[in-house]
């Protein structure tokens, strides 16, 4: 891009975007990676063996196929090409596990609680050793050779030190918790 940014709003740090770029503070918290069922989990799906299971992951999210393949935790974690399924969209996420043309999903926890989905068609099952694929909670992502993220900093911590950052969370709450989960981070 050739340096014409200064950041990316609402990114969050991963393994691999640590090497490539700077992040501020964390203004939303980290979510933890779990599958999606449907609904009863009628196959008896089990979070701690995915052995030969296939299994959807939205493209461009940090809950991936190599997240989940550093789940030591999860027996056959990591899946054979034939076994991974990529979509671009949350409806085509849901698709693929009502349909049963995948055995399960792989996403943050937060898909029902933000709104995505709802919770009568799919059911949220955690890893019994909860996962998380971020590093950190949802940031601005800068360029290394940019000083943004000291300034969005100072910026940032006196918006939490004079209670802001708290009211204008609660406001959003109020107003837009029908829709679905707020979740602030309480710095």
């Amino acid at each position: 891009m050739n340096g014409w940014y200064d950041a990316c709003t609402g990114y969050t740090r991963t393994r691999l975007r640590d090497g490539t770029f700077s992040f501020s503070k964390a203004f939303l918290p980290t979510h933890m990676a779990s599958f999606y069922v449907r609904r009863g989990n009628p196959n008896n799906f089990n979070v701690d063996d995915v052995s030969g299971k296939k299994i959807v992951f939205l493209d461009g999210w940090v809950n991936d196929e190599k997240c989940l393949a550093r789940q030591k935790s999860i027996t056959g974690s990591v899946l054979s090409a034939d076994k991974i399924v990529h979509v671009t969209t949350t409806d085509e996420f849901l698709q693929q596990i009502i349909t049963q043309q995948v055995d399960a999903g792989w996403s943050g926890n937060s898909l029902i609680a933000q709104g995505y989905f709802n919770d009568t068609v799919l059911q949220l099952l955690p890893p019994t050793t909860p996962q998380k694929c971020m590093l950190d909670g949802s940031a601005m992502m800068t360029r290394k050779d940019n000083n943004f993220t000291t300034y969005w900093n100072q910026g940032f911590d006196k918006l939490v030190e004079s209670g802001r950052f708290t009211r204008l969370c609660s406001e959003a709450a109020r107003r837009y918790g029908r829709v679905g989960t707020v979740a602030c981070l309480n710095p």
